[in-house]
């Protein structure tokens, strides 16, 4: 947890806590020179994330560009399904992404994804089978859960002083 009060910060993680200072602004100038500014960490960005009633969840991502936004063109979208902690990959036979949503389809089933306002979405996992209502989680805000919950990124640190934390 960030906080910020009378000039003053701290970083909290866990039972750690890094206090924070503020950079004079006489020496904000020298501080951004010698700044190291680097390419972002992550190769892959989430696209989609929603779980059903019996705690199966599904998960997309995608690969990351060089300015560490969703790439272009190509973005090798993957699709995880399982419990929380085993996530298991789906060959993906087909993604198609447009303005009517989002559909991903494997061996297994289809996710289908289509938004309903600005951050929020329906989401159906369909099968020969019938069909399945998912409730919808927006990935932006859900960051603890799938980098540390999930299980789809063990092992892969995020280079923050909560590492290990969530």
């Amino acid at each position: 947890m960030l906080d910020v009060r009378g000039g003053k910060g701290q970083l909290t993680c866990g039972g750690r806590t890094i206090a924070l200072r503020a950079v004079p602004a006489a020496e904000l100038a020298a501080t951004l020179e010698r700044a190291l500014f680097l390419s972002p960490r992550w190769r892959r960005i989430p696209h989609a994330l929603a779980r059903d009633d019996e705690g199966t969840y599904y998960f997309v991502d995608g690969t990351r560009g060089a300015d560490g936004a969703a790439a272009r063109g190509r973005p090798g979208y993957q699709l995880f399904v399982g419990r929380r902690g085993k996530l298991v990959r789906q060959e993906l036979e087909d993604a198609l992404v447009d303005g009517a949503g989002q559909l991903y389809v494997s061996a297994a089933g289809r996710l289908r994804v289509k938004p309903t306002g600005r951050d929020s979405a329906e989401a159906v996992w369909l099968t020969p089978a019938g069909s399945r209502a998912l409730t919808w989680f927006e990935p932006s805000d859900h960051g603890a859960l799938i980098y540390g919950e999930l299980g789809v990124y063990a092992g892969e640190r995020l280079g923050t002083p909560c590492d290990g934390r969530f």
